[in-house]
């Protein structure tokens, strides 16, 4: 250990991770943290000095705190003054070294080595080998991060050398200054992706990971269990986005960056009581002038999502138009088909627009006047159209543990929606599991029957059927038809 002894850097690095530590033991309110650090390499000691002006405990206000502790190479606590005297039980021998296990300087360093590694990974570099890290507390709370390759990595296909990179975040998690970043690598070192890094997977997030796994924060009723998956994707129009997948306390949670501005947000959340699966989405584009949000309710009752804001399109159904103070419900039955939308919206002329639903179509009403489909209003085919492009997506279903990749397109006419189910390997889209659905939806104008199909495979559940609902307008009356192998007749 290298003798830090009056190091105020190190010692203001500290202050968190202490102060963390004396809320774990129920002081609160605290004032005037002040944290001393010496590390004595001839003796093979860390000494810690810990004081401050005031804290609550038990509901009483105490004045002053003021206690020491020496640990040892392996980490034991070898003595201590000022403890007993606190009258504060969870400041013992045992909590205290669970705390350095985890906070000792000298392991500042592993966690950055497997940060960099995370970072690396992430960001699309491959190919590199014995990663040399090193974080060291710098000047107004900054944390300087010394990444040492020396080694060509391979970067878009192409080998690139790589010395030192000198990375500086600020106080409030930034990047502030960077150095030795080479030409090639700007774009993957850029802003965005250092500053997500370093909050979801920086030094510090691996030592709280650790932390979590070893059962640390058991019984810690201020700590949320937060767990998560950081990586990169490029789209079809070479659009480079940064995905955050987390989990905390149990609600999961997807942001996706784009390098183009665009954010959008994923979460999904079950309610165990009621049986609903509610899952939202909201995106943000500047330049398209779009910030819109979904929310989506799957219940034993129906599935309902309700669209507001701003954007150019409701569900699967574009509006060819931004249309803003969106307020619009979408109805859909058991097999993800649409029944039925209401709502209001402000079109781009500034009018006041009434949404509505009826013979498979998204109909618009301006003001007072008569509501007419999207295609005849506007002048295109609607998504049923032959020539609508396919659309896709992905959610994530946390109760199964899968992912689920959906491909939206007309089929002979018919739009469908096709579901195939993906396992969840290191936080990402693994391969399929086998397990699909196939829905689509057909109107005969002529009798006036609405016919909606849907096939569910299960590989674990050993299902393979269909199941086709016809509705016939005229006379009210509905029939269901299921072939093949299932548990159950009906809903």
């Amino acid at each position: 250990m290298a003798n830090q002894q009056n190091n105020n850097s190190m010692d203001e690095y500290l202050i968190g991770p202490v102060q963390g530590y004396l809320e774990m033991q129920q002081l609160s309110g605290i004032t005037g943290l002040d944290v001393t650090a010496e590390m004595d390499e001839a003796a093979g000691t860390d000494t810690f000095t810990i004081t401050a002006d005031s804290y609550t405990y038990n509901s009483a206000s105490v004045t002053g705190l003021n206690f020491s502790v020496v640990f040892d190479q392996e980490g034991k606590l070898t003595s201590s003054t000022g403890i007993d005297t606190l009258g504060i039980a969870g400041i013992n021998t045992q909590s205290l070294e669970q705390w350095y296990e985890f906070s000792d300087p000298g392991k500042n360093d592993e966690y950055t080595v497997t940060a960099v590694e995370d970072l690396l990974n992430q960001i699309g570099i491959s190919n590199f080998n014995h990663v040399v890290a090193s974080m060291t507390p710098g000047e107004s709370g900054k944390q300087n991060i010394l990444i040492h390759l020396d080694q060509g990595v391979t970067y878009e296909k192409q080998e690139v050398y790589v010395f030192e990179i000198n990375l500086a975040f600020a106080s409030d998690g930034t990047i502030a200054t960077k150095q030795g970043v080479p030409s090639e690598l700007v774009n993957a070192f850029s802003d965005t992706n250092l500053n997500i890094w370093f909050e979801y997977s920086g030094p510090d997030k691996q030592r709280e990971d650790d932390q979590q796994d070893s059962g640390y924060f058991d019984g810690d009723a201020s700590h949320t269990q937060t767990h998560s998956n950081v990586y990169t994707w490029e789209d079809g129009d070479g659009t480079m986005w940064t995905v955050v997948d987390k989990d905390v306390g149990g609600v999961w949670t997807s942001t996706e960056t784009g390098s183009n501005g665009d954010v959008r947000t994923k979460s999904n959340s079950y309610n165990q009581q009621t049986n609903t699966n509610t899952f939202t989405e909201t995106y943000v584009s500047t330049g398209r002038g779009i910030d819109s949000k979904m929310v989506q309710e799957e219940a034993p009752s129906g599935i309902t999502r309700v669209y507001t804001g701003k954007a150019d399109g409701i569900g699967g159904m574009p509006l060819h138009d931004i249309y803003s103070s969106l307020a619009v419900t979408e109805t859909l039955n058991q097999n993800w088909q649409t029944t039925n939308i209401t709502g209001t919206g402000v079109n781009s002329d500034t009018d006041t627009v009434t949404f509505s639903y009826a013979n498979n179509e998204l109909l618009v009403a301006v003001g007072s006047g008569a509501a007419e489909p999207i295609k005849a209003d506007f002048g295109f085919d609607d998504m049923f159209g032959a020539n609508q492009q396919a659309m896709t997506s992905e959610w994530t279903d946390e109760w199964n543990n899968v992912i689920w990749a959906v491909v939206e397109e007309d089929v002979n006419g018919n739009w469908t929606r096709t579901e195939t189910a993906h396992a969840i390997e290191n936080g990402a889209k693994g391969a399929a599991t086998g397990d699909s659905r196939v829905s689509y939806n057909s109107y005969d104008n002529t009798t006036k029957i609405n016919t909606m199909t849907m096939t569910e495979v299960s590989t674990d559940k050993g299902f393979n059927f269909t199941r086709v609902e016809a509705y016939n307008e005229n006379t009210g009356a509905s029939t269901e038809t299921i072939t093949g192998k299932f548990d159950q007749i009906g809903w």
